[in-house]
């Protein structure tokens, strides 16, 4: 995603907005030489200017309600208020200490987030018809692994405080295969959304913070299951079934891309069914779904008129990206820096993406919805004066 705020010359914006003001001085003056002479007085003058840096306050200010109440014009803002900006603040400085400090429990802090963050965003897409969205690989991935976590965190307690739970837990084989399945989606197609889908570290939207979670957190605790994965099994033992041990070889292939490739064809299939015959036609009765946002893309693109043609065209997309992305989880699986290169360069990804929307909302939201208010006025100006 590419925020208004990211344009590549702002001399170019200042041009258009010079533009704008000559457009509308001249207009004016046109319309005004068609009708008689008059002089001003000061006080008539001053009482315009007045009058008009009361309507620019006032645009600035309408523009400030939109951004607080999530009406940004796509939404991907949400709503902003102090408390969404302290809690993203809090939970940035709780995931660093951890992932420094202690990041054998990192998976358990991502656990506790997800309890609380997936539910919200469930029951706040469901109001405004959007939890269509949660059918889509990665937000429906996230949802098993929460699930898969609290399970393996309600083991981990009750094999520490009930005796004899051993024999409920899965076998060690099981619990490898898992394992390795879930390293391979968390640190490929997952990971690499952070940065195609672009999404953004933005302190005071809950919307855009859930999207980074899904997305991050699940590659964070993957690099910690992979790097101090010896850390985790003392902690919690069978966690991992043995998979990070150096006495248990790994086949890249049949261990780790084909079980990821068939998960992920397990989902493709019933979606695309889906997608092709009942979720096209769920705009056209209010509900939104992750093509519809890419089907003006794709039509537009690639010159596909027909919807069903361009949704099938939409989806072999996505199994390419996501089967290359495979690769990359094979090369973090293999090397510690390259593992550690993905990771961080998702990260500054999200932070440049959420600095440019920071410089959208504080240097240049005001000055397009000032813009746009100027034209409307020199417009309505020229008609009045016709």
């Amino acid at each position: 995603m590419q925020w208004p705020g990211q344009r590549k010359s702002s001399a170019r914006e200042s041009e258009d907005y010079d533009q704008v003001v000559q457009k509308v001085r001249r207009s004016m003056a046109a319309s005004m030489s068609s009708t008689a002479p008059r002089k001003q007085s000061l006080a008539a003058r001053v009482s315009m200017v007045s009058s008009g840096l009361s309507h620019a306050i006032g645009v600035v200010r309408s523009q400030r309600t939109k951004l607080v109440q999530g009406q940004d014009g796509d939404g991907a803002l949400g709503t902003m208020n102090w408390r969404v900006f302290a809690l993203g603040v809090v939970n940035a400085l709780a995931t660093a200490f951890i992932l420094g400090a202690c990041p054998e429990h990192f998976w358990v802090y991502y656990t506790i987030s997800s309890l609380i963050l997936l539910p919200i965003r469930f029951s706040s897409w469901k109001k405004a018809k959007l939890h269509l969205y949660l059918l889509d690989f990665c937000w429906l991935t996230n949802y098993l692994l929460c699930a898969l976590a609290l399970l393996c965190l309600c083991t981990q307690i009750l094999h520490n405080y009930i005796p004899g739970i051993t024999n409920m837990t899965p076998t060690p084989e099981t619990e490898r295969k898992a394992y390795l399945l879930l390293f391979a989606i968390v640190e490929g197609p997952l990971a690499m959304a952070v940065g195609v889908t672009g999404n953004s570290l933005v302190f005071h939207s809950f919307e855009l913070t859930a999207s980074l979670f899904i997305h991050a957190s699940p590659m964070l605790v993957g690099w910690t299951f992979r790097w101090y994965g010896q850390a985790v099994e003392a902690h919690y033992p069978g966690l991992l079934g043995g998979a990070t041990s150096l006495l248990v070889p790994v086949d890249l292939w049949s261990d780790l891309a084909l079980p990821a490739i068939c998960y992920y064809f397990a989902w493709w299939v019933p979606y695309t069914t889906w997608l092709l015959t009942d979720g096209v036609t769920r705009p056209e009765r209010g509900y939104d779904t992750v093509f519809a946002n890419f089907r003006p893309l794709v039509e537009g693109q690639l010159g596909i008129k027909d919807v069903r043609l361009a949704a099938l065209t939409y989806m072999c997309l996505h199994a390419v990206a996501t089967n290359l992305a495979w690769i990359i989880s094979v090369g973090c699986y293999a090397s510690f820096y390259f593992h550690t290169f993905i990771v961080c360069s998702m990260l500054f990804l999200a932070i440049k993406s959420g600095a440019s929307m920071y410089e959208y909302l504080i240097l240049d939201s005001y000055d397009e919805a000032l813009r746009k208010e100027l034209e409307g006025r020199g417009k309505s100006s020229s008609i009045a004066l016709l």
